[in-house]
């Protein structure tokens, strides 16, 4: 969540609005990978969910279809790395 954060901050110091929706982009994306496994174990649906999140994110948060990718592929890679991160973990602990 740290990147998402410091984006955010930066947005209060530079009142840039690309920062601002990169870093809430972020946040919406991250907090569901975080999120989500409490609930749901398994790893397909919560890529699917992670997916969409970024997607419907980047679709409400830009203005024009160049912005829109770059928001949603901006949520999404951060995500599918805590993603990775999670279930190895969850994977380590199950060996």
């Amino acid at each position: 969540l740290l990147p998402a954060l410091v984006l955010l901050a930066l947005y209060i110091f530079h009142r840039d609005l690309s920062l601002r929706n990169l870093g809430l982009s972020m946040l919406f994306s991250l907090l569901s990978v975080i999120i989500a496994p409490v609930f749901i174990s398994d790893f397909s649906i919560n890529l699917i969910l992670l997916m969409l999140v970024s997607l419907s994110s980047g679709i409400a948060l830009g203005k024009n279809m160049g912005e829109k990718t770059s928001l949603a592929f901006g949520g999404f890679l951060p995500g599918l790395v805590v993603i990775w991160v999670v279930y190895a973990q969850l994977f380590h602990g199950a060996c």
